[in-house]
């Protein structure tokens, strides 16, 4: 049955030191080059390359303890031998020779791989050289145009230059006396609100609103949220809710102005309320 590839099961197997014919096997591919073949096309180029990178480690380990192995197989050979020159147990030196072969056709697919992408890149790098050479043959046509452009913008560019000292001047004059009108109307324009302690409001300037203070005016009414307010007349309390309302469209307009008391519990009411009922 043939098992999923994974990144998961990849590094599980690599960390136990399995060889590229072990994961071949595992994962049910006829052989060694089927399955690296899948694992590029599968991981990517830059992934599979780390993949069979540590494979080959594997590889090469497990070719030393194969090598080893047939290396105490020839030392120790006359101890197998049954007095008839043979070897009595003939299976295990071929199936190391197997492993060995297979872990020498491993390392020869990872050879092959390497040097198909260095053939690649080569191939790459000498279409890039070409590309390069042909840019600068019509690099050296352009400078030629582009020197006698340049020589031609330099007189133009001193006669900008010289202009733009002149515009930056005048443009440094207007940006100055349009900031004295503007301060000077921004100063006409503020509007002065005098509250006085009878509840009475006059303005520096005359001034029109929408007067929609009834309800601010019942939610001051219903309010025990400071004890200044219970010493306020029903006039004052409803002043100071028109008063509310007032510097609410004020600031909508992004119109500048002051607010002036002559009562001291007023104007305590009045900073109290501004930030519950204006955000």
């Amino acid at each position: 049955m043939t098992r999923r590839l994974s990144a998961k099961i990849m590094e599980e197997k690599l960390k136990l030191g399995w060889t590229t014919s072990q994961l071949a096997s595992h994962f049910g591919f006829q052989n060694n080059e089927d399955f690296t073949a899948h694992l590029v096309k599968f991981f990517g180029d830059q992934k599979a390359s780390d993949y069979l990178s540590r494979l080959l480690k594997n590889d090469k380990r497990n070719k030393k303890k194969l090598h080893s192995s047939v290396v105490e197989v020839s030392k120790t050979g006359t101890d197998d031998l049954n007095g008839t020159g043979l070897i009595e147990n003939p299976d295990t030196t071929l199936e190391n020779m197997k492993l060995y072969a297979n872990s020498l056709k491993n390392e020869l697919t990872e050879l092959e791989l390497t040097l198909q992408r260095s053939n690649e890149d080569k191939q790459k790098l000498s279409s890039m050289q070409a590309d390069i050479l042909r840019q600068l043959s019509e690099l050296r046509e352009k400078i030629v145009i582009f020197k006698e452009k340049y020589l031609n913008s330099l007189s133009e560019k001193e006669n900008i230059e010289s202009s733009i000292k002149t515009l930056e001047i005048q443009i440094q004059e207007k940006n100055l006396a349009l900031s004295e009108v503007e301060s000077k109307i921004a100063e006409l324009s503020k509007l002065v609100v005098y509250v006085y302690g009878d509840g009475q409001i006059e303005y520096s300037h005359p001034y029109e609103f929408q007067d929609d203070s009834h309800s601010l005016y019942e939610a001051i009414v219903s309010d025990d949220g400071i004890s200044e307010v219970e010493n306020l007349t029903l006039k004052q309390v409803k002043q100071l809710a028109k008063l509310i309302m007032i510097t609410k469209f004020l600031i909508e307009e992004n119109r500048k102005y002051e607010i002036i008391f002559d009562d001291e519990k007023m104007e305590v009411c009045y900073q109290h309320y501004i930030s519950r009922f204006i955000h």
